[in-house]
């Protein structure tokens, strides 16, 4: 009795363990970079046109930021910092000449949200303020 009262206990530790781990699957640049048009679209109530140019802007951000920090290999420096804010101030630019105001409104506000919060990964808050500040700034 004991050794079944173990063996069970044994069996819910190894199967809570193996159903608890999930697999995280990369997505390409382009499939990212659909999923926000998609999400966008819904959201914003994007013509086609607008959905096409803003996929374009998405993909193009999405593969820069990418070849960014290959370049830097997970070095965190000015330049590295002053290259992707480049990247995201050309975005919001794109974002605002394609958007009309209340689209671009309603996508600002959550952009910015979006930026304000602190990431999942272990990313210093400090850095995050400043960007939103960038942000704020550029409009």
């Amino acid at each position: 009795m004991k050794n079944l009262g173990i063996l069970m206990v044994a069996f819910f530790m190894v199967a809570t363990s193996a159903f608890g781990q999930k697999k995280s699957v990369q997505l390409t640049p382009e499939q990212r970079a659909t999923k926000q048009t998609t999400l966008l679209t819904k959201q914003l109530s994007l013509t086609a046109d607008q959905a096409t140019k803003i996929n374009k802007a998405i993909l193009e951000r999405i593969v820069g930021i990418d070849q960014i920090k290959t370049k830097y290999q997970g070095q965190k420096s000015k330049e590295r910092n002053a290259e992707i804010r480049e990247m995201r101030i050309s975005y919001l630019q794109v974002m605002k000449n394609v958007l009309d105001g209340p689209q671009f409104d309603t996508w600002h506000k959550s952009y910015k949200n979006k930026i304000g919060k602190p990431a999942k990964k272990n990313v210093k808050i400090q850095s995050k303020a400043v960007a939103e500040d960038e942000v704020e700034n550029f409009f």
